[in-house]
């Protein structure tokens, strides 16, 4: 018997669960003994679903509820809807797509606590970061049982009954269909983009075929201090021309005040590490952003000037978008004054053990495309990584 797709399977339903908490486990409860939590419709908020940023709740209470509102450090809104014995039925909203305090509570008049419980806080970015460094073979398998999750809920769809109470059992599968449906159309998104190519990340330039400006080209003059090795590709263009993200993609660092003495922070010496031959490169990238692509690459674009508002750590960007513009090189040695592009593009090991656990170095650490492959090789090859080239 083939025992591979069954712990494949085991894996990601474990998965599923803890990063999307799928549990009838209410944790984090703090009550009176004279209210409790009977029931969420889901424990789940998705800040960024027009549906899914709220949710309903039933308190079982010795005292009226009903002129009482839930409180949180976020912009909420909760208001009661019904009341049915001791049994009252409370929706509640978040309205601010920022905030990420999970906790809410009743206070009393004196504004003190009687009751604590917490949510668990999505949004389309937040799955995005715990999907992306599996493997294919993991997102496939996690992709079909979302899928089939969604078959098995769909009789739920047209569920409609407004009896909350006494019918919470059938809203809350109607409320995890749409949570499977919301997940599954991001993972459904990283598949696909998976298949894609990625776009030259200035309209309507190509990669180079230049054997001076393609990964593992010799810099033979900044040797003592870095591995004289360049990483990926010069794209050369016109001062402040745009730069577009080549994937969709999580903005995972952003370095926008560098300032030409800061090159004097490279060290140089015959006994450096790997790591700190690293961080002289990284300073010779000056203004850059990284991206981390669907496929959990990770790319360094360097030489920028007038990165965009809005392009900050942890936000998404998609595939097309113009997010910072060229500017010059800079290069100690050499006095370079021109107009280009640097990027490339690290490899993801996907190393399950270290998903999400990754820092900056990590990524300065990862293979670059190419590497330790030939001219001939790469340019032939590079058209298998890059549309229109």
């Amino acid at each position: 018997m083939n025992k591979k797709p069954i712990i494949i399977s085991l894996i990601s339903v474990l998965l599923f669960s803890v990063l999307f908490g799928y549990s009838l486990v209410f944790s984090g409860v703090y009550a009176f003994k004279w209210i409790t939590l009977s029931f969420k419709s889901s424990n789940n908020i998705y800040l960024d679903s027009w549906n899914l940023y709220k949710t309903k709740l039933i308190f079982k209470s010795g005292k009226s509820l009903e002129n009482k509102k839930i409180t949180s450090r976020c912009n909420i809104f909760s208001k009661f809807i019904q009341k049915k014995d001791d049994l009252y039925l409370f929706e509640l909203q978040y309205l601010d797509n920022t905030c990420r305090d999970n906790k809410i509570s009743f206070r009393d008049e004196e504004n003190e606590i009687i009751f604590m419980t917490s949510l668990n806080i999505h949004s389309e970015l937040s799955i995005y970061q715990k999907l992306l460094d599996l493997n294919d073979e993991k997102l496939q398998a996690f992709h079909s049982i979302l899928k089939n999750k969604i078959n098995i809920f769909s009789q739920y769809k047209t569920y409609s009954k407004d009896l909350w109470i006494s019918h919470y059992s059938f809203l809350k599968k109607k409320r995890t269909l749409k949570e499977l449906i919301y997940t599954y159309s991001v993972v459904n998104n990283i598949v696909e983009k998976r298949t894609e190519k990625y776009i030259v990340p200035i309209v309507w330039e190509k990669i180079s075929t230049n054997a001076n400006k393609i990964p593992n080209a010799l810099r033979s003059y900044r040797s003592d201090y870095t591995d004289g090795v360049h990483h990926g590709w010069d794209v050369w263009d016109t001062f402040w021309e745009k730069v577009v993200a080549i994937d969709d993609a999580i903005v995972m660092r952003v370095v926008s005040n560098f300032d030409y003495s800061d090159l004097q922070k490279i060290k140089k010496s015959e006994t450096l590490t790997k790591e700190e031959k690293l961080r002289n490169l990284d300073l010779l990238r000056w203004n850059q952003v990284w991206l981390k692509t669907t496929r959990w690459d990770v790319i360094f674009y360097s030489h920028l000037s007038n990165i965009f508002t809005g392009i900050e750590e942890g936000v998404l960007v998609k595939k097309w978008e113009p997010v910072w513009t060229v500017w010059v090189s800079w290069v100690p040695e050499k006095n370079y004054a021109d107009y280009h592009l640097h990027f490339a593009i690290h490899k993801n090991p996907y190393n399950i053990a270290r998903a999400g656990k990754y820092d900056i170095e990590d990524y300065m650490k990862w293979d670059w495309y190419y590497k330790g492959k030939d001219k001939n090789y790469i340019i032939e090859d590079q058209s298998n990584l890059f549309e229109g080239n």
